[in-house]
């Protein structure tokens, strides 16, 4: 490949990672008037969600000293919207599972929308996790 074709390729792959920091951006800013809160595994995944824009209530189920059925009833007495954004992994999966239906139970409205429609923006970009997010955006703007 020669130099200039380098050049166009690298022009557009960064371009396709500016592209997809806006559709990430949009889908924050609009989750946000949605939800009442969003749970998150870690702190790690919270910080790329304030990088994107995300102000409201972010919970964090993986590093909570709660048992998980008290963090369930937890968040069912102080929010009744929530959107589960975990991993696109198998684990992520099964807990995002798991904290829906349980919170559900509890009358809690779960969103599930944001989750999938993450999961699509992503779709074959080899970003994987919640906190991947926040590298997708320091790369975006080098």
């Amino acid at each position: 490949m020669g130099e200039r074709a380098e050049g166009r390729e690298a022009r557009r792959r960064h371009r396709a990672r500016v592209d997809l920091c806006l559709g990430v951006e949009e889908l924050i800013a609009e989750m946000r008037g949605d939800v009442d809160a969003v749970i998150v595994e870690g702190a790690h995944d919270m910080r790329a969600l304030r990088g994107y824009g995300f102000d409201g209530p972010i919970l964090m189920c993986a590093s909570t000293r709660l048992p998980e059925s008290e963090f369930v009833e937890w968040v069912a007495a102080r929010h009744r919207r929530v959107s589960v954004l975990t991993d696109f992994d198998r684990q992520g999966t099964h807990i995002h599972r798991r904290l829906a239906h349980k919170l559900e139970r509890r009358g809690v409205r779960v969103d599930r929308r944001y989750r999938q429609s993450l999961r699509e923006l992503l779709r074959g970009t080899g970003f994987r996790t919640i906190e991947s997010l926040h590298g997708l955006k320091r790369r975006a703007s080098e």
